[in-house]
C-alpha cells in the first residue's frame, strides 16, 4: 500500500485492493472492489482463504468475514452521546466542513 493511501485514505489508483485507511491510521472495512475481489477469487478461481488472504494482504480472518457477508456494506461509525464534545458536535462538524471547503455553508440549526 502507498504511502498517500495511508496518509489521504484516498483509494490508489495502482488497483489495490487492501483495506482502506483513514488519514488517523485507522483501519476501515474493506472497499468494495476488494469486497468484489475477495469473493471473485473464492467463489470463480476456487481459490483457499488463506491463499487470497496473502495475495491481498488481508487478515484470513478478514476474508473470512468478508465471505460471510452476502453484500458490500460500506463502514460507518455509531454516534456517541457520551462524550465531552458531543455537545458541540453540530458545531464542529460546521466548522471542519468550512475548514475543508473553504465555503460558508448556513450556520447549523
Amino acid at each position: 500500500m502507498s504511502e498517500t493511501t495511508l496518509l489521504t485514505g484516498l483509494a490508489p489508483t495502482d488497483g489495490d485492493t487492501g483495506p482502506e485507511v483513514t488519514p488517523l491510521g485507522e483501519g476501515r472495512m474493506v472497499r468494495e472492489n476488494c469486497w468484489r475481489e475477495v469473493h471473485r477469487l473464492y467463489h470463480v478461481e476456487r481459490r483457499s482463504k488463506s491463499e487470497i488472504a496473502r495475495q491481498l494482504e488481508l487478515d484470513r480472518k478478514t476474508v473470512r468475514g468478508i465471505l460471510q457477508e452476502t453484500a458490500w456494506q460500506p463502514y460507518t461509525r455509531t454516534e456517541r452521546g457520551d462524550t465531552l464534545l458531543a455537545e458541540h458536535a453540530t458545531y464542529l462538524r460546521h466548522s471542519l466542513r468550512f475548514l475543508f471547503t473553504g465555503r460558508l455553508l448556513p450556520s447549523p440549526s
